[in-house]
């Protein structure tokens, strides 16, 4: 069954912008939406390219929350992002690709460790070789 749209537009904000047009939407609207259509056939994964992009703080925020909920909810997500403060928020395990290989994967906790760094950021320069920018 398809997903109630009335309560994704809810729940990402934009039920107040449900009869305006696509074009006159802010880019941060237009990323929400695009989610909103990627979770209406109901699936069990989805796969979101670097989603906050181009969001700001409160924006981001509020489809993190609601990507929390979808994942209580049994959906899987696969998340590619930039931002290592978005993955170590949202993602149970992750993987660190360079050159198109990958580098390592696992717990947020597990790839820390390993790299002997203390939070995510530091561990993801150390796996791309930029540590000098620590």
């Amino acid at each position: 069954y398809p997903a109630d749209y009335e309560k994704l537009l809810t729940d990402f904000g934009l039920s107040n912008l449900k009869k305006s047009y696509v074009s006159k939407l802010s880019g941060g609207e237009k990323q929400k939406l695009s989610v909103i259509l990627a979770l209406i056939g109901n699936p069990e994964i989805v796969f979101l390219d670097e989603l906050t992009t181009g969001l700001d703080v409160a924006a981001r925020r509020e489809v993190w929350r609601t990507l929390k909920q979808l994942k209580e909810q049994g959906l899987t997500i696969f998340l590619t992002t930039h931002y290592m403060e978005e993955a170590e928020a949202l993602c149970d395990r992750v993987c660190i690709i360079k050159s198109g290989k990958k580098v390592t994967e696992g717990t947020v906790s597990e790839v820390v460790a390993a790299s002997g760094k203390s939070n995510l950021e530091e561990a993801y320069l150390f796996y791309m070789g930029e540590e000098d920018l620590l």
